[in-house]
């Protein structure tokens, strides 16, 4: 869980610094003339920024205990996989989805673990068809 926990911060934190210093740069070279077109530049890149940035801030994760196995289930921006005990159990990878991503797996004891991950990142999971709660959520 920490080094999911590292990869949301990290990203949120570049995201937001290169927004900050995108919007910074033509406040600082408006005086100038010449920087105009630099100014312009930075306004298109700070549009491109700012989804990235949304994007970053919908990044979540999610621990639950079940029975002494840790279930870690991640849900980034292509990225999105299921763990049980540090074991990658699930993984789907795409750029864009249209539609909710399903992972599933069974645990050793015949349990049936499923996890759908909405178009926002909302996770919810399910152990034999049964509604679970997080343990703790970023």
């Amino acid at each position: 869980m920490l080094e999911e926990k590292k990869k949301i911060f990290g990203r949120r934190i570049i995201w937001f610094v290169l927004m900050v210093i995108g919007i910074l740069i033509p406040i600082f070279t408006s005086e100038k003339e010449e920087t105009f077109v630099l100014a312009m530049c930075c306004i298109f890149a700070d549009i491109f920024i700012l989804t990235f940035l949304i994007s970053a801030c919908l990044y979540s994760c999610k621990l639950y205990e079940y029975n002494g196995n840790v279930i870690v289930v991640y849900a980034g921006h292509s990225h999105h996989y299921i763990k049980v005990n540090g074991v990658k159990m699930d993984e789907y990878i795409t750029s864009i989805s249209f539609t909710p991503i399903r992972l599933s797996c069974t645990l050793e004891d015949g349990t049936n673990i499923s996890t759908t991950i909405s178009l926002t990142n909302r996770i919810s999971l399910k152990i034999n068809d049964r509604l679970y709660k997080a343990t703790e959520t970023i």
